[in-house]
């Protein structure tokens, strides 16, 4: 017999080590989740082994350091797995040739557990974006790089961050999901069906 008190702070605790990615702890990151698992991201799809290979190889090269403010997660278990949803909050301070400015994104995370052997696991994760905001610090010009123009051209769950990436020379996925849309309802049937054993 599991204790689900037990089980739950475990699994917040693995959520809140999301962490080590700010921190640049690879090896504590990479051990939050089961090899191979899936993580779809802003400017990421792939498995975990990737994911940690690319954000310590941006992180070698300088690219603007993220803070990930992390909420409690709500999450469901069944026996040996569990979902949960985590409300995130990605702050990035960004230099740029007209000044610095801060982006803000509200996003959130959409994952899927397993214990083996008595331990917990991210199997995989799926970031919803909602909305964000950029803020130049005062003195900045932002140019044409955030123009109008260019930010109606992204979608409006994720405008500012799609192109704060490609000025550090990452793009967004086609398939980004944004919050409330199809393909988010869709995410939750699938997480509930595999939850309840019909993967």
């Amino acid at each position: 017999m599991t204790d689900p008190c037990a089980d739950l702070l475990m699994l917040q605790r693995l959520v809140l080590d999301f962490a080590h990615r700010d921190r640049g702890d690879w090896v504590a990151l990479q051990a939050l989740f089961v090899p191979g698992a899936w993580l779809h991201l802003s400017w990421y799809q792939g498995p975990v082994e990737g994911f940690v290979a690319a954000s310590r190889a941006m992180a070698e090269a300088g690219a603007p350091a993220s803070k990930h403010l992390i909420a409690p997660p709500r999450i469901d278990i069944a026996g040996a797995r569990a979902i949960g949803q985590t409300d995130i909050t990605i702050l990035v301070r960004l230099a740029t040739q007209g000044g610095e400015l801060d982006l803000t994104s509200w996003a959130r995370f959409h994952d899927r557990f397993i214990r083996e052997a008595g331990q917990w696991r991210i199997a995989a994760r799926v970031a919803v974006y909602e909305k964000d905001r950029i803020d130049p610090l005062p003195g900045t010009h932002l140019g044409e790089a955030w123009s109008p123009e260019r930010l109606a051209r992204q979608p409006a769950a994720y405008k500012h961050l799609a192109v704060l990436l490609e000025q550090v020379g990452q793009s967004v996925g086609a398939d980004c999901i944004a919050a409330a849309s199809p393909a988010e309802l869709a995410l939750c049937a699938r997480d509930r069906a595999w939850l309840a054993g019909m993967d």
